[in-house]
């Protein structure tokens, strides 16, 4: 079940003279993140009318500070996954009518000053994806996070058939016509490997944008080795990388 915790402020569409800005709405995931959510939330504000939290039913107060910090604030009851928690935060996007919507981790590895990198693209009409490359960009990432995101890239990329450098970034923008057009089957971890397979195939356009990432103390929630091997087995389960794996209902544990 999912709930409405809080809300800052109003929805509303802000104009400046007969300028009506895009309308540009942060989606975060969070599990857990009590001490780094009210930071994410309050940067991405800098570049968003709405900031979205959805709270997957974290046991600390993950929920009451994204809300303090001005979020809008949804609660699972109970711990579903990463990708229940995008599919609740990009269904109140849409009715949001966002042009941009923004998708970001809340263990505070991404930058949010970062996001108008990933927007620009999309509203000059260049692209219809845009993921945040954590790669190549003089990044300090742990080599056993190289070489698990390595292998999920490749399987990803099989899958997909596309040559995306960083196919497991969460730091990802869409345009309102890809989320209109794009459905989460996965609840957990493998849910960034099944939004890219879903976007090549549907023949949109992606791009990559150089982002700075840190990861200073431990930052995600989940075991990067965990991590990992969730995302393959999601891969494995496609039977041999065919469309199968986009079409294969997803088991809860």
């Amino acid at each position: 079940m999912t709930t409405v915790a809080t809300t800052s402020s109003d929805i509303r569409e802000v104009a400046i003279g007969k300028l009506v800005l895009p309308t540009v709405v942060v989606c975060i995931p969070a599990y857990n993140e009590e001490t780094r959510i009210g930071r994410v939330v309050r940067e991405s504000r800098k570049f968003a009318y709405h900031v979205i939290v959805c709270d997957d039913g974290s046991a600390d107060n993950t929920a009451a500070e994204a809300a303090e910090s001005g979020a809008l604030v949804l609660r699972h009851d109970r711990n579903e996954g990463k990708g229940a928690a995008l599919r609740t935060l990009l269904g109140i996007a849409r009715k949001l009518s966002a042009d941009v919507i923004i998708t970001l981790d809340a263990d505070g590895q991404h930058d949010p000053s970062d996001i108008p990198k990933l927007v620009i693209p999309i509203l000059d009409g260049l692209a219809d994806v845009v993921i945040g490359s954590r790669f190549g960009s003089g990044n300090k990432i742990p080599i056993y996070r190289k070489l698990g995101n390595s292998i999920l890239t490749s399987l990803t990329n099989m899958t997909a058939k596309t040559k995306v450098q960083d196919t497991q970034s969460g730091f990802r923008a869409y345009s309102s016509r890809v989320i209109s057009t794009i459905t989460i089957n996965r609840n957990g971890m493998g849910v960034d490997s099944e939004l890219l397979i879903r976007v090549a195939k549907g023949g949109f356009r992606i791009e990559e944008k150089k982002v700075s990432v840190k990861y200073e103390g431990e930052t995600s929630t989940f075991n990067p080795l965990s991590h990992t091997l969730r995302v393959v087995w999601s891969l494995l389960r496609g039977h041999g990388f065919t469309t199968n794996f986009l079409r294969e209902p997803e088991q809860k544990s």
